[in-house]
């Protein structure tokens, strides 16, 4: 360690210690421990005191928080990382509903970050640094389930949104649909219908579109339509409302109807789509060609 100069050590208290770290000096409050499993003294640290120089100590830093300051500590990292790469959102959102925007954004980011029922929201919220770039929000479930009733009837502002992120150029579309099964009295979509599960209940059905592009993938459009409606039908409406005028939409076999493919080639709409089984156009001669390969193949591996 070296020697600690004379004008350093002169500064040395009583049951204190000075340490050389690096250039400097350092004292510190010690004192001498019996260990009995040892059977030996050990020197232990009390406390740091501050550095030394030849002029004299110089206490540490110590940052005194007053006693009636109000101590709180906020969700950051999740938060943070959500908002910058959903800024485009925001600006679409702003754009389309206005003040509005502020607490959809919100409540969707939070629910993003943190998956949870409505009634979470607005704790969330308060413990999140979020309120703090929108500050003053009423983040209440009730206030928020109001507020969506009104958004809900506002089709024509959540398409003109939702359009934004339509791709432009060369691009492909996927087509899905789902049902959920709904008993409510208040929701009007909620009828009886048949879905591919065999349920036939009151439901109400969604369809979402996903764009690919540029090796890239994301969810660009939905639709809520009642459960007595089929995807079939529910497609043409999805895709004028997306302003399609030319893409490739690739479907599953449920979208497989002579009429609908007829209109899509009318609205200049290319398509991949699996056929019926009981199509005309279904051809078997590539199965049966197949099984003549196989059998084949068997009498060679026979006679090998």
């Amino acid at each position: 360690m070296g020697k600690i100069p004379d004008e350093i050590m002169r500064h040395r208290l009583p049951g204190t210690e000075i340490k050389r770290v690096g250039g400097r000096f350092y004292i510190q409050r010690v004192k001498c421990v019996w260990v009995p499993e040892e059977k030996k003294r050990r020197k232990v640290v009390l406390e740091f005191i501050g550095s030394v120089t030849p002029d004299g100590i110089q206490p540490k830093r110590v940052r005194r928080v007053p006693t009636k300051a109000v101590l709180y500590s906020m969700e950051y990292g999740a938060t943070w990382a959500a908002r910058q790469v959903s800024c485009d959102i925001f600006e679409s959102l702003e754009q389309h509903f206005g003040e509005e925007a502020k607490w959809l954004y919100v409540a969707a980011l939070l629910r993003c970050v943190h998956p949870s029922a409505m009634r979470y929201i607005e704790h969330k919220y308060e413990t999140s640094y979020i309120s703090e770039v929108f500050p003053g929000l009423d983040m209440r479930s009730e206030s928020i389930s109001a507020r969506m009733k009104v958004l809900g009837h506002n089709r024509d502002g959540i398409c003109a949104f939702m359009r934004e992120f339509v791709p432009s150029g060369d691009w492909f579309a996927i087509f899905d649909g789902t049902s959920v099964v709904c008993r409510s009295k208040n929701i009007r979509e909620a009828q009886y219908g048949y879905n591919s599960r065999g349920c036939y209940s009151s439901q109400v059905n969604l369809m979402y579109a996903v764009a690919l592009k540029d090796d890239g993938i994301a969810p660009v459009f939905y639709k809520r339509y009642p459960g007595s409606i089929r995807d079939v039908s529910a497609f043409r409406n999805m895709a004028n409302e997306m302003g399609l005028i030319t893409a490739l939409v690739i479907a599953d076999k449920g979208f497989t109807k002579k009429s609908e493919c007829e209109r899509m080639e009318r609205d200049g709409l290319s398509y991949i789509m699996p056929l019926r089984r009981n199509s005309r156009e279904y051809s078997r001669e590539p199965l049966q060609k197949a099984g003549q390969h196989l059998c084949l193949l068997q009498q060679v591996c026979r006679y090998a």
